[in-house]
């Protein structure tokens, strides 16, 4: 066994190896590379060393020679050792700066995974909740009212389908005003499905109002001026083509002036406004459905006098249908009580 000592007062005192121990510890936990450097030759010129001197001395070889040859010994095994040791302390420092080097750069190819995550993220966020991430402009109030339209209604004009003239009276709107945070336009909403007899659940901003539903034929011609800048802002806001929306406003202003609309004949007055309300509503259906087909659809705003006509005659025919039915509901009762 390799005898060892270590410089310092007091640290191979026997009385004490508890000093000794603690403080090798300690310091060779600060300064490992330390170790081998604050090993000292032992001296073995003492009588400690007598017998491996003994093993040693020959008739040729002294003691003398003897110990300096174990000295020479140690030192060059102790040189060996340090090179040994500084070669494992080198190691251990080139592993953790390599490890510290992958670290850097796997830190450094998440990054921009990370900043997409979180990129991603912020836009999902965007996208759920839209309304508190938009800016805000520093102007004062309107002088006119906000006009808020119906869920329904409103996905209809960014979808460019047909919608009802009825979503754009001032009853209407006030009730959507009215009820615009009352609801969760994405809530689950039951309809019984009429062909299989089954339940169906739509969101809520799908959903049409159909209990207080007025068809566009049975609008009065005051509401029918009251509803047309209403709609033809809403479809500007939606983004609409100049073309469609000046199509379609030049109908409606065509039918506003058109010779039926001041039509003076009281027999005749109120088939011939209302011919003009349904003629537009069958023509906006019908264009509307055209639109995406491989014909594609027309001028909408040239108003045909022969459908107008085909239209007064369809109108004339129900009403006289309906004055029929209403005259012999009248006899009916007439004959009943007499």
């Amino acid at each position: 066994m390799r005898t060892w000592a270590l410089e310092g007062p007091g640290l191979m005192d026997p009385k004490n190896p508890q000093v000794f121990h603690r403080w090798t510890r300690r310091y060779l936990q600060v300064r490992p590379d330390l170790w081998h450097a604050l090993l000292v030759c032992p001296d073995y010129t003492s009588p400690d060393f007598a017998a491996a001197r003994f093993n040693f001395t020959t008739a040729t070889v002294s003691d003398a020679q003897s110990a300096e040859l174990l000295a020479r010994v140690w030192k060059r095994t102790n040189d060996a050792q340090k090179v040994a040791w500084q070669h494992d302390i080198d190691e251990a420092a080139r592993r953790a700066a390599e490890d510290l080097r992958l670290r850097a750069e796997d830190e450094d190819c998440r990054k921009p995974e990370a900043e997409a995550d979180r990129l991603e993220a912020e836009s999902e966020a965007v996208k759920k909740n839209h309304t508190k991430f938009i800016l805000i402009p520093s102007r004062p109030p309107p002088l006119v009212s906000l006009t808020v339209l119906s869920t329904y209604a409103l996905r209809k004009l960014q979808k460019g389908d047909y919608i009802e003239l009825y979503y754009f009276t001032n009853l209407e709107l006030a009730e959507s005003k009215s009820t615009a945070t009352h609801a969760d336009d994405k809530a689950m909403l039951p309809i019984s499905d009429l062909t299989t007899g089954g339940m169906n659940w739509i969101p809520a901003g799908a959903k049409r109002s159909t209990a207080s539903l007025v068809p566009d034929k049975e609008l009065s011609w005051d509401q029918f001026s009251i509803v047309v800048p209403h709609i033809l802002q809403a479809m500007a806001n939606a983004k609409w083509t100049d073309q469609c929306t000046t199509m379609l406003a030049t109908l409606w202003s065509g039918l506003m002036n058109h010779p039926y609309h001041f039509s003076t004949d009281p027999e005749t007055v109120d088939i011939d406004l209302q011919s003009l309300l349904v003629y537009q509503v069958e023509q906006r259906i019908a264009w509307h459905q055209a639109i995406d087909t491989p014909d594609g659809a027309w001028d909408i705003r040239i108003i045909n006098p022969t459908l107008l006509r085909e239209t007064c005659e369809q109108v004339f025919h129900q009403h006289c249908t309906r004055s029929d039915a209403e005259f012999r509901a009248r006899v009916s009762i007439s004959l009943f009580y007499f």
